[in-house]
């Protein structure tokens, strides 16, 4: 609602300039309240990043092109990953440096690489096709017209005549928001689970701290990879779900050879390679599921609201992942493996019911308006502003599956 609100190409270097400011403060804390202030205050910027950068991509692609763009944005994330335990790795032997501790290194100089990101992203980042300086009009046109005619045979799409209330209203009415929400927080939670006690794991399979750290970087690396390829073949034949419950069922095989042979020093090689096959498998998961509900709610106010409400709720997963794998259970990490697949396969079960409900409203759609003469009676009959003012209920959107 703020990216609506705020221009893009304020809100998101704004956010990113926050972020990494608060980052280079938890370099500077000497107790363990002025760290918990700091990561509370980091909440605030983290929580408007993604789904700033999520809907700004529906800005510019139409749904058959928007898991793939979301893809790289968030194949990035994953290759920050790996990138960061290198970088931890290297950045920890600044130990002593300066009176500062090691880890006090990796937030003082990754925030601020991100606060000079944030502030070269400025000048890069265009409200909208229209203020693009470096495409032409010609193909500033070609941009509005695939936006305008996707989803909407009258080329409405971008129309909205209501008052944003009414929009905001059928958001939060909106029952596939809060399903594909349930396949966020499944993934989110088996996602802050791995990311948070990876180097943890790795390091109780008897690696050293360092060597643990260069270890988390391969399973990222591969990850990213994998996210933009499912991403491609996704928007290729325009599926979202077969994708998402692909990828879930790697992770899922993931988690389980790794609960099956944790407690074996003997077979610490195939607990990695599990752990190597969950992240995989979940991390491809996200952008799909993310670009499905964008791709399924029309009109820009109610994808803005919906998309927010939507990794807001997901993101509570990261409330319990960050919690499964204790301390108390090393080395097997057994209960932190278990509750990984658990929601794991919740979130193929809701992603199985998502596309029986989709493709069952489609085709009861399909029926209705074939019964009534064809699209073009429909039109004539309703009239083609209302059936747009209709957004994702109207006879002749589909949803995607």
């Amino acid at each position: 609602m703020l990216l609506k609100k705020f221009k893009p190409s304020v809100w998101i270097p704004t956010i990113a300039v926050a972020w990494g400011i608060v980052m280079v403060c938890h370099g500077f804390v000497h107790n363990y309240a002025g760290l918990l202030a700091c990561r509370l205050v980091l909440g605030i910027p983290e929580a408007g990043i993604f789904p700033a950068c999520s809907y700004y991509v529906t800005m510019w692609y139409p749904r058959a092109e928007a898991q793939y763009r979301t893809a790289l944005f968030y194949g990035a994330a994953s290759l920050a990953g790996a990138f960061s335990g290198l970088l931890a790795y290297c950045i920890s032997l600044m130990d002593g440096v300066g009176g500062y501790g090691g880890w006090q290194w990796i937030f003082i100089l990754e925030g601020a690489a991100t606060v000079l990101c944030g502030l070269v992203a400025w000048f890069f980042i265009h409200d909208s096709p229209n203020g693009a300086k470096w495409l032409d009009q010609d193909e500033k046109d070609y941009i509005n017209a695939q936006l305008a005619y996707d989803g909407n045979s009258s080329g409405n799409a971008l129309q909205e005549g209501r008052k944003k209330v009414s929009y905001i209203k059928e958001a939060f009415c909106d029952w596939q928001i809060y399903l594909s929400s349930m396949i966020y927080i499944g993934i989110s939670t088996s996602t802050y689970g791995l990311v948070f006690g990876l180097p943890t794991i790795i390091n109780n399979l008897g690696y050293t701290a360092r060597i643990a750290q260069l270890l988390t970087v391969p399973p990222y690396a591969t990850a990213c990879v994998l996210t933009i390829v499912v991403a491609h073949f996704s928007d290729k034949y325009k599926k979202r779900g077969v994708f998402i419950i692909g990828s879930l069922t790697a992770s899922a095989i993931g988690f389980t050879l790794a609960i099956a042979t944790s407690d074996r020093k003997d077979l610490s090689g195939v607990t990695y390679a599990g752990v190597f096959i969950a992240c995989c498998g979940f991390y491809p998961a996200f952008p799909g599921v993310i670009a499905w509900l964008a791709n399924n709610l029309a009109g820009s106010y109610k994808r803005a609201v919906g998309m927010g409400l939507q990794i807001s709720l997901g993101n509570t997963g990261g409330l319990i992942g960050s919690n499964i794998f204790r301390a108390r259970d090393a080395p097997a990490y057994r209960p932190g493996y278990g509750i990984s697949i658990g929601f794991i396969v919740m979130s193929a079960a809701a992603a199985v019911l998502m596309i029986t409900i989709l493709d069952r409203i489609n085709k009861k759609r399909e029926a209705a308006v074939e019964e009534m003469g064809g699209e073009a009676i429909l039109i004539e009959e309703k009239g083609e502003w209302n059936l747009t003012e209709m957004g994702d209920r109207s006879p002749l959107f589909r949803y995607i599956l």
